[in-house]
């Protein structure tokens, strides 16, 4: 193993524990990259975990996360790695009738906000990017980047958990 793929995995059992598996810290180190590259995180999230179920909708499904930047729109609200991560429940178990089953993806989608909220110390991007400059700030990107491979990685998890994946 290089030593980058060395670090990736210790930053990976910091941030989300020993016991995540070969394919969250993969999306991981995917979510951030392709973050760095220049896709929003919610856009980024929503691909990710479309990868990782073997691309059951077409690769544009990230356009569904092109309006959560900066929170809605900008505005600072619910960050958008979140949001991408609750679509990504939605895509790999949500219903798809109206009279269908839903309580394994919003009991899902509730623990999914827990587990971000103490992994990255909130829900908002506004208060997730503050400690860093706010949105203007010289560390918000790579704040970011960390907090797009994080949901990432959770969304897996969380997926694997529960047989989705």
């Amino acid at each position: 193993m290089n030593e980058t793929a060395v670090s990736e995995n210790n930053i990976v059992t910091e941030l989300l524990g020993a016991d995540t598996s070969a394919l969250a810290a993969t999306a991981f180190t995917r979510g951030r990259s392709l973050y760095e590259q220049g896709m929003f995180c919610c856009e980024t999230v929503v691909s990710v975990a479309n990868d990782a179920a073997g691309t059951p909708f077409p690769p544009d499904v990230m356009r569904l996360g092109s309006g959560f930047w900066g929170g809605v729109a900008g505005d600072g609200s619910t960050c958008g790695a979140l949001v991408g991560a609750i679509m990504a429940v939605g895509l790999l178990a949500g219903r798809t009738t109206t009279d269908g089953e839903w309580e394994s993806s919003t009991e899902a989608s509730e623990e999914l906000c827990h587990r971000f909220q103490q992994a990255c110390g909130g829900l908002s991007c506004g208060g997730l990017v503050e400690p860093f400059g706010g949105m203007d700030g010289d560390g918000r990107h790579g704040r970011c980047a960390e907090i797009t491979g994080i949901a990432s990685a959770l969304v897996i998890s969380l997926a694997e958990e529960r047989g989705w994946l």
